[in-house]
């Protein structure tokens, strides 16, 4: 889907990253979800050519049980 500033991919990430190969460009990465997810999908896109300026990562804690 088209977004205002850009476009919007949804779908598997490895295989989107390896498509752009051999850099992203023009690219920005929002992340957000399971730490652990949050962590492979930041290193893959560094890895593929993007600055960690470029990715804006949120990992989602679980909350602190109430007492």
């Amino acid at each position: 889907a088209d977004a205002a500033a850009g476009r919007v991919y949804l779908g598997p990430m490895d295989k989107l990253i390896a498509e752009q190969v051999p850099k992203p460009k023009g690219w920005r990465a929002f992340l957000c979800g399971d730490p652990n997810f949050v962590q492979t999908i930041r290193k893959k896109l560094f890895l593929a050519g993007l600055a960690l300026a470029e990715i804006h990562a949120d990992a989602f804690l679980p909350s602190a049980p109430s007492k």
